[in-house]
Formats: C-alpha cells, sequence, structure tokens
C-alpha cells in the first residue's frame, strides 16, 4: 500500500508541471499577440500616410513621388547593415529597439521640417535607414523563441499585428478629416509608438540560439568572403528570381502607398470621410 501515495504525488507533481508549462507558454504566445498588434498599430497610424501629409504641406506629386522613392532605396542599402550588426554582436533585441526608437524620432521630426524640403528628406532618409531591421529582425527572434510545434502558428501570431495596424489606420483616417487631424496624427503616432517601444521591452523574447551561434562562430575561426557570398547569390537562378519577385511586388506596393490614398481622400472629401 505504500507506493500508492508515492505513484499519487509523481502523477499530480507531473500534471502540474505540464500545467505549469501550459500557463507558460500561453502567455509567451499572449505577449508576442500583443507585441505584434502595438507595433503594427504605430506604425499603421502614420506610414500609409504621409503621402497625404505630404500634400497637405503643399508639395506637389513629383516632389512627394521622389521622396517616397528615397524609403525603399536606403531600406535596401541599410538593411544588410543592420543584420550583420546584429548577427556579429548577438544582441538582436537591443538593436531592434534602438532602430526603431530611433525611425520613431525621425518620423516625429518630420512633422517639424515640412516647410525646408530638403530637411524633411534627410529625416525621412534617416527613419527609412533605422526601420530597415525592424520587421526581419522583429520575425527572427519571434520564430527563433518559438518551440518547434508551435512553429506552425506562427502565421496567426503575426496575424495580430495586421489588426493593430488595421485599428491604427482606421483610427488615423478619421482624425485626418479635422481641421487639425494631421497634428492629431502625429499625437498618435507617438503615444502609440511609446506604448508600443514599452511594449517590446517587456514582451519580445530573448534569442535564445544567438549565444550558442556566436560561440559556433568563433570556435570555427571561419571569415566569410562577401565577394564570394555576392558570386553564389547572383549565380543562383532560384534566388534571383525570388529577388525579382520581390522587386515587382516592392514596385507596385510602392505606387499603392504613395498615390493610392491620396486620390481616394481625394474622391470622398466631397463626402466628409477618407
Amino acid at each position: 500500500m505504500a507506493p500508492t501515495p508515492i505513484l499519487a504525488g509523481g502523477s499530480s507533481m507531473a500534471s502540474t508541471k505540464r500545467n505549469n508549462i501550459a500557463d507558460t507558454n500561453i502567455s509567451s504566445t499572449n505577449k508576442i499577440r500583443l507585441l505584434y498588434f502595438f507595433y503594427r498599430f504605430s506604425t499603421g497610424s502614420l506610414n500609409p500616410f504621409m503621402s497625404i501629409y505630404m500634400q497637405h504641406v503643399g508639395m506637389d506629386a513629383d516632389q512627394i513621388g521622389r521622396l517616397q522613392a528615397i524609403r525603399p532605396v536606403m531600406t535596401m542599402l541599410s538593411a544588410p547593415m543592420w543584420g550583420g550588426l546584429a548577427d556579429r554582436t548577438g544582441s538582436k533585441k537591443l538593436v531592434l529597439i534602438l532602430a526603431f526608437f530611433m525611425s520613431f524620432l525621425c518620423r516625429m521630426s518630420t512633422s517639424f521640417l515640412a516647410g525646408n524640403i530638403m530637411t524633411f528628406a534627410c529625416s525621412l532618409c534617416a527613419s527609412s535607414v533605422f526601420y530597415a531591421p525592424v520587421s526581419s529582425l522583429l520575425d527572427s527572434i519571434v520564430v527563433s523563441s518559438l518551440e518547434e510545434h508551435e512553429k506552425v502558428n506562427f502565421g496567426r501570431l503575426r496575424l495580430w499585428g495586421e489588426l493593430g495596424n488595421g485599428f491604427g489606420s482606421t483610427i488615423t483616417m478619421n482624425l485626418i478629416n479635422h481641421e487639425s487631424g494631421f497634428e492629431y496624427m502625429f499625437l498618435l503616432h507617438g503615444v502609440s509608438s511609446i506604448v508600443a517601444l514599452i511594449v517590446m521591452l517587456y514582451c519580445v523574447p530573448p534569442n535564445q540560439h544567438t549565444t550558442k551561434k556566436i560561440v559556433a562562430s568563433q570556435m570555427t575561426h571561419r571569415t566569410i568572403d562577401w565577394k564570394e557570398g555576392i558570386r553564389v547569390v547572383f549565380g543562383n537562378v532560384q534566388i534571383l528570381t525570388i529577388f525579382g519577385l520581390v522587386a515587382i511586388t516592392g514596385y507596385s506596393t510602392a505606387i499603392l502607398e504613395n498615390f493610392c490614398y491620396i486620390n481616394i481622400r481625394q474622391l470622398y472629401t466631397k463626402h466628409g470621410m477618407m
């Protein structure tokens, strides 16, 4: 009769441990949902409406097109630098938060620099440089923190970001129809970005595999030849095909983001709505 309590106790302890693990997983996934929601809420409250803001401050279509063309170019040029920095230092979370914070400051500064197109362009360039690694770093950190069986749900977790983007865009669309709407737009973006930063500090999971990768690279002492890397990339038909599709997608998205919102606003302004 003596072993019975032991077995019951062991079963109870195992059950408790499983419940604790399950609760921890639920808590971590909820943090990821909040993370994506507030991050995309902050960007959705401003980024889609920059073209409308440029038109509001008196820029013509040619100036808007040129300024908006700067953003993907700067992103393309600076993203590899950020990726290399994050991999070399192993501080992906720190790089993510600093980059998002600096991009937020640069975006907010555009509200004070609209009177001078050169300073406005410089601020826009800086915001694109700092924002370049944010989405990819966030996705990388989140995926590396998930267990193998949880990675299949990554898309569902990321959908919370689109939900936040929808809320942020909807609120801004209603704000900019008022007389001081663009001031409210930047205020909303500022507040939501600060909230997003706080959420990043507490909800971005640590990159569990970074230390192991750094130790492994230090043990191998292998120097990567960037020229060899370029030859490998541009000599691979599949990679070039992917790059081509990404370029076409980016081109079409740029046209949509730059002028679609302006045209929609012009169509519906007479009805008093965006």
